[in-house]
């Protein structure tokens, strides 16, 4: 199951929240927009991730849970 997907402002990174594997409840997966590889995997949530969204300037994106929190991550390091 996916819940949400979101490309970044500048096309080179998807998030995907969803359900798609056990171990990815409560994930956000980040893509490379090019090759199709799973680049990096955001932890926090202790619930599946029902909503994901990129700032304008794509530093930062924002993950929403069905555990009733939202998290800010820092996406200039990544």
């Amino acid at each position: 199951i996916v819940y949400a997907l979101a490309w970044n402002p500048s096309g080179t990174h998807l998030a995907l929240a969803g359900d798609e594997l056990p171990s990815a409840c409560g994930t956000v997966r980040l893509w490379d927009g090019e090759t199709g590889e799973i680049v990096g995997v955001l932890e926090g949530h202790t619930d599946s991730v029902s909503a994901v969204a990129w700032n304008p300037s794509g530093t930062r994106l924002a993950s929403a849970s069905f555990d009733k929190t939202v998290r800010l991550w820092d996406m200039t390091d990544r």
